[in-house]
């Protein structure tokens, strides 16, 4: 899953959350995407893998914080979800990224969180 939105909406923190779920991540800001053949990857400049950017904790290391297995280098990218402040549409709407059609999710994210 590709997380998008404004600066400041909680992507970050989100992720966080999904690693201490158990999920991967793959990299906070600015993957490389690449298609190859009809799928989208997702990667992760060598020099920030695990590497997560929290505006209340800084730089943190989710591989030092929960474990080896909270980073990976890549994935592919089946899903968007775009968080916003604003009104949102409940349907799921595709994205083209590359070429390729992408479903994307909004997702409305209160201020506090």
């Amino acid at each position: 899953m590709l997380l998008s939105g404004p600066s400041g909406v909680g992507k970050s923190r989100l992720a966080l959350e999904l690693v201490q779920r158990g999920h991967q991540l793959v990299v906070d800001d600015a993957p490389r995407l690449q298609r190859r053949q009809d799928r989208l990857y997702g990667h992760c400049p060598e020099d920030f893998i695990g590497l997560l950017h929290l505006p209340e904790q800084g730089l943190v290391d989710v591989r030092s914080s929960h474990s080896a297995q909270a980073a990976r280098r890549q994935c592919r990218v089946e899903l968007i979800a775009s968080l916003s402040r604003g009104p949102c549409s409940a349907e799921t709407s595709p994205i083209s990224i590359y070429g390729l059609q992408l479903p994307c999710r909004q997702f409305r994210v209160s201020p506090e969180q």
